[in-house]
């Protein structure tokens, strides 16, 4: 058994959890770089399994889930604000995507399973067109 500790620039804990036979065993807790307790996930031979528990930046309560035979099962989930949108796996999240985190989703869920998800901000690029045409140079 290995206990992994990772340190941001500014000397605070970044993450820790143990480390059995080179896979991630038991509980790991991530932080932010202000200190505060981003993530706690449990792993089960290097994989995702039991409960999920984010938070925000300032350390109000984001989401609660639970994976169980590696799918996610979302449980409760709270906006920045406090308000709970999302209640024993029913109801909706909002997340933001992106590089920039400017593309924000609502995600709806019945009974933790994942319904549908709708776009409410951000940039349409419109569809992919790939460019197959090589440019030899003429």
């Amino acid at each position: 058994m290995e206990i992994i500790k990772s340190f941001y620039e500014n000397g605070k804990l970044e993450k820790v959890g143990e480390l059995i036979n080179g896979q991630k065993q038991g509980l790991w807790t991530y932080f932010y770089e202000n200190g505060k307790k981003r993530l706690e996930v449990n792993f089960k031979d290097d994989k995702y399994e039991g409960l999920f528990i984010e938070w925000y930046e300032d350390g109000s309560l984001a989401e609660e889930g639970e994976y169980r035979n590696g799918e996610y099962l979302v449980i409760n989930f709270w906006l920045e604000s406090g308000e709970q949108i999302l209640e024993d796996g029913t109801g909706m999240t909002i997340r933001k995507f992106g590089a920039s985190q400017g593309d924000i989703f609502e995600q709806h869920f019945k009974n933790g399973k994942f319904i549908k998800e709708v776009k409410i901000a951000g940039v349409s690029y419109g569809k992919f067109i790939p460019n197959n045409k090589l440019d030899n140079g003429n």
